[in-house]
């Protein structure tokens, strides 16, 4: 299927990737360079929910790929929170803050994209809630 990447809001300040049945790291990456280019036009720091719709899955390599993701992210790039993932990819993403822990470091886990919101607007360190979850 595919992989898009949007503001979650007007606020513009959490992307938003959606990823949806069966997707390539071709498809990811476009979304991602869309996403880091929608990071760079802001001078603030940037959040970002990976929201797995019902039925997602991850292709093969996905550890290697997401770390070369991230180091490729700019400066701005805040925390990932991943929401709507399989036991099999909530427990890759644990694996992942464990083997890459710098990394590892600036990604959560939340069961909706409610959550995920209200986790990013917890941790903003300058941010009210209404302007990091406006929607």
């Amino acid at each position: 299927m595919s992989v898009s990447a949007n503001w979650d809001s007007d606020a513009k300040r959490i992307i938003r990737y959606d990823f949806e049945g069966h997707w390539t790291w071709e498809q990811f990456r476009t979304a991602a360079n869309e996403a880091f280019a929608l990071t760079r036009s802001v001078e603030y720091r940037v959040d970002t929910i990976s929201n797995f719709l019902p039925g997602a899955d991850l292709p093969p390599n996905a550890l290697f790929q997401f770390n070369r993701i991230m180091k490729n992210a700019p400066p701005n790039r805040g925390i990932v929170v991943i929401v709507g993932g399989t036991m099999f990819i909530n427990n890759l993403v644990s694996m992942f803050t464990t083997v890459y822990k710098a990394l590892g470091q600036k990604i959560k886990i939340a069961p909706t994209l409610d959550e995920a919101r209200k986790i990013l607007t917890e941790l903003s360190p300058v941010e009210t809630a209404s302007t990091v979850i406006a929607v």
